[in-house]
């Protein structure tokens, strides 16, 4: 890492991240870090460990010079240095979500896609031109706290990270690591915009319901071994399906029964090298493993 790299980037600084953005996108960075900064300060109040973390909004000229190694449309992802994490976002959002979302969506009951037009306050527009326009990038900024727990979980040794891919792809609870991103994303929403938390839970109802019969799996025991044929075919649909649609439903079931507690307790209890995740966790929480039997096909 070499800071001359990012002289010809904007530096941002916030309470508790840093930043830099591509001339002329400083609006876009300070809506993504302005969130980034609120889903730092409710992290931290779980874990001991406070990574640093810098967070960099570029577009596609900046994103190429810094030879960045995920596609631009694809973003965000972080790399780590270990101090600092570095999150990479571009700055507009990436239609590998936009499309590979809707798409799934669009097949969803005509009764859900309704109700979700209603709750805009569009229930006589068009569904499609609705979705884009609810999907911007205030919304999408929440993403923030999911890319934000990986950083903070792989800080503090829980729960492997897809960082190490070698171990991450060879378990079967693969899944957990994305579904407790998806729910301090969730609880974080339900602590600090409930409005949005409608938005995104709605989104997850169209998107689990509407792309359940396109896509190819759906077991949570296939989700490891099958996580890089999911990023690389049919458009990321199939990931996007387990992340925003699977992921965020059991969350919200979840998180009616024990709130942050599950937070708490998962970093308490999921240390590396745990070898029995379901005995460990039915410990930790009563009927765990009854719920993820209802979940898991």
């Amino acid at each position: 890492m070499q800071l001359r790299e990012f002289k010809e980037l904007e530096h941002l600084k916030l309470q508790f991240i840093s930043g830099y953005c591509s001339r002329g996108c400083s609006t876009q960075a300070k809506v993504l870090m302005n969130t980034g900064d609120q889903a730092y300060a409710y992290l931290r109040n779980f874990f001991h460990e406070k990574p640093e973390i810098w967070l960099f909004v570029l577009n596609l000229k900046d994103w190429k010079r810094l030879e960045l190694p995920q596609k631009y449309e694809h973003g965000p992802f972080f790399k780590a240095y270990h101090t600092p994490y570095m999150v990479y976002y571009g700055s507009v959002i990436p239609e590998f979500w936009t499309n590979a979302l809707f798409t799934l969506c669009d097949k969803a009951p005509e009764r859900l896609k309704g109700e979700f037009l209603s709750m805009l306050g569009q229930r006589d527009k068009d569904f499609k031109s609705s979705f884009f326009r609810a999907f911007d990038l205030d919304l999408f900024s929440f993403s923030t706290v999911h890319e934000f727990t990986h950083i903070f979980c792989e800080a503090n040794h829980v729960i492997f990270q897809i960082v190490a891919e070698p171990i991450f792809f060879a378990l079967d609870t693969a899944w957990f690591t994305e579904f407790f991103c998806q729910y301090t994303f969730y609880s974080f929403l339900k602590k600090h915009n409930d409005e949005h938390a409608e938005k995104w839970f709605s989104i997850a109802e169209l998107c689990y319901k509407g792309g359940k019969s396109q896509v190819k799996y759906t077991d949570l025991r296939d989700f490891g071994k099958r996580y890089q044929e999911m990023v690389s075919t049919a458009g990321g649909t199939n990931l996007l399906w387990y992340q925003f649609g699977k992921f965020m439903l059991m969350a919200k079931e979840l998180y009616e029964k024990l709130s942050e507690s599950f937070i708490t307790e998962t970093i308490r209890e999921m240390k590396y090298g745990e070898e029995n995740f379901l005995k460990q966790m039915q410990n930790s929480f009563q009927n765990f493993e009854s719920w993820f039997q209802k979940w898991a096909q």
